[in-house]
């Protein structure tokens, strides 16, 4: 868990504590009915909870919930609702992180964020906190040679736009990571890639993409089935990058649930040496996504190579198999073996991109 994952968990104590007394709608949910909310209802009687790391990391989550607008406060005090923007993202939080994550930074911006970042966040057991680190730990960290006066300028505008919060001293400054900050440093790849996978689900299955709900590499029909869609997708000729993505159900275009994990980049390499050639380039991740974990193999074609074709027949007979020499190629969403044209097109290709066309 980290500080992102533990602000949502205090979100999650809000709803559950109105959940629990619905006559806090009026006037907002207390510190005490959070407290009991997430830690308990012993922690009423708990004299150490008062000034201790469970209390700073309860208000610092609620303070930065406030400030990105997720919480609000109905009445003056320690009281606290969910804000209608929380209400309408919730569960999905990309938009508000997408947003976050636009705030374009330079160089030594990025590198003040993430050094803060790592010496501010502190976890134990279930909660997290933010701890105020001086400036001379930070200069530390970052290993520059500008010294304070090249720091503090540097700090303080990313402090007016709430990526760090920043405290000038008599002898230099003290500060530490906030919740925009900590968003735009962790949760930027999460935005990209789930913006990415919406717009491949939107599009769906074209000559450039295929979907798999579930992809296995056990049996020798499993590795035919990957070399035939993989082949495929290399060897057509259509624009842009090439994707096989792996999680989503095929007639409904809903998440399914996270890839194999032994599905990985030794394994399709291994495979794909064995029983294409020439040589394919692939390059498998595993992306994360609102719903949960994505398989996301993209193939790399060569147009000095094509067409790639099947190198030693594997599968069994009477179910997916592949023999030695086929070429595949996708017409639309549906791949199918490569027409007389389509070879002598790829021919044409490859010699145009080594310069021996005539």
């Amino acid at each position: 868990m980290d500080f992102i994952d533990w602000c949502m968990v205090v979100h999650g104590g809000v709803v559950s504590a109105l959940e629990r007394a619905p006559q806090l709608r009026g006037t907002g949910v207390g510190e005490q009915h959070l407290k009991m909310a997430l830690f308990g209802d012993g922690v009423l009687d708990d004299s150490s909870f008062q000034h201790s790391s469970r209390q700073r990391a309860l208000f610092q989550a609620v303070d930065s919930l406030v400030a990105v607008g997720l919480l609000e406060h109905p009445q003056s005090g320690y009281h606290w609702l969910p804000s209608r923007a929380s209400r309408q993202l919730a569960p999905d939080l990309t938009p508000l992180w997408e947003a976050i994550c636009a705030e374009v930074l330079d160089e030594e911006e990025a590198a003040v964020v993430r050094a803060i970042n790592r010496l501010s966040a502190r976890t134990e057991g279930a909660y997290c906190w933010l701890e105020l680190i001086e400036h001379t730990g930070v200069l530390c960290e970052l290993d520059w040679n500008g010294g304070y006066h090249h720091f503090a300028p540097i700090a303080k505008a990313l402090h007016a736009v709430d990526l760090l919060s920043w405290h000038p001293t008599a002898g230099g400054s003290s500060q530490r990571a906030t919740y925009r900050g900590l968003v735009w440093d962790t949760r930027r790849g999460f935005t990209l890639h789930s913006r990415q996978i919406d717009g491949l689900v939107q599009e769906w299955e074209t000559t450039s993409v295929d979907f798999k709900q579930e992809l296995r590499l056990d049996t020798a029909s499993d590795k035919a089935e990957v070399v035939k869609d993989v082949t495929a997708l290399a060897n057509t000729q259509a624009s842009g990058r090439r994707w096989l993505v792996v999680g989503f159900v095929d007639k409904t275009r809903a998440y399914y649930g996270p890839p194999n994990p032994a599905l990985t980049q030794d394994r399709f390499e291994q495979i794909l040496s064995e029983y294409v050639a020439p040589a394919i380039d692939v390059r498998y991740e595993v992306w994360d996504y609102r719903a949960g974990k994505v398989g996301i193999l993209e193939i790399l074609r060569d147009p000095t190579r094509v067409p790639y074709r099947v190198a030693r027949s594997i599968g069994e007979k009477g179910k997916r198999r592949v023999e030695a020499g086929q070429v595949f190629v996708r017409h639309g969403s549906h791949t199918a073996e490569a027409s007389e044209e389509e070879l002598r097109a790829f021919a044409e290709e490859r010699a145009w991109f080594l310069g021996t066309a005539s």
